[in-house]
């Protein structure tokens, strides 16, 4: 009988061991509140960004709108056929629709920082996902060692 004791008692040490010990895939996954602070820091750049964005089109309408403008003095110098003018309009026009362009780019530029940040924020929770599947495992496990065991200690107190 004190053999079933002794035996019964490293079974159990093992297993509270082997139940405090995480799976060995989950040793390099970050901390959850890790992800979350980091995810937090993306969603803060994204809505930065997205607040330049917004100023960058506002700044591109009037720009088409200058352009508009141009356009309209340009068709009526040449009906004036005042080539001083025209040349300047077009002058005008060429260097709004210049900054036209700079402006878009820009606003690709950013948007290309929004996706690539949305990307990390989407991967950051795709890692939170696997460390709680992780955790909902080993919860598992637990629970069923915990069953596992609390047969054995019935089995073993029945035999007594």
């Amino acid at each position: 009988m004190k053999h079933v004791q002794g035996i019964s008692i490293i079974v159990l040490i093992w297993l509270v061991i082997w139940l405090l010990v995480k799976p060995n895939h989950s040793e390099n996954l970050p901390r959850l509140k890790d992800v979350e602070t980091r995810i937090e820091y993306h969603d803060t750049i994204i809505k930065q960004t997205e607040r330049v964005i917004i100023e960058k089109q506002v700044n591109n309408l009037q720009l088409e709108n200058k352009i508009n403008d141009l356009t309209l003095l340009l068709d009526s110098a040449k009906q004036a056929r005042d080539t001083v003018l025209i040349i300047q309009i077009q002058d005008t026009t060429i260097h709004t629709l210049k900054r036209s362009n700079d402006t878009l780019k820009s606003i690709i530029s950013l948007k290309d920082t929004v996706i690539l940040n949305k990307d990390y924020i989407i991967g950051s929770k795709d890692t939170i996902i696997e460390v709680k599947d992780n955790d909902i495992k080993k919860l598992k496990r637990q629970r069923l060692i915990l069953g596992g065991l609390t047969a054995v200690l019935v089995g073993v107190a029945i035999i007594k």
